[in-house]
């Protein structure tokens, strides 16, 4: 990925995006190509916390992407980027609490 700072941790401290940046590891293509066996997303409740500033996946992609699994989300919007579980992990965790609920 070309630009891991600015496309996944765009709203962290030039600090944070460093950290988070090394901890990167090359993912293989392969895994994107591989035909799912079981999506288990058809027959469990789902969830989607869609990100306003994400650059690595555009919340108008997010949101088509959500609307073409022909699947009813429960969907709460936020303004993180990319990694809301590093820049706003208070709105991921009450995201997750009123699910729990």
């Amino acid at each position: 990925m070309l630009e891991p700072e600015r496309r996944f941790y765009n709203d962290l401290s030039k600090q944070e995006q460093d950290r988070w940046t090394s901890e990167l590891r090359p993912h293989p293509a392969v895994a994107q190509l591989t035909p799912l066996t079981y999506v288990a997303y058809r027959h469990h409740p789902v969830y989607y916390l869609y990100c306003e500033n994400d650059e690595a996946l555009p919340v108008e992609l997010q949101k088509m992407v959500v609307a073409n699994t022909g699947i009813a989300f429960k969907t709460e919007n936020c303004t993180a980027g990319h990694s809301p579980f590093l820049s706003q992990p208070e709105t991921v965790l009450n995201f997750v609490k009123e699910l729990a609920a």
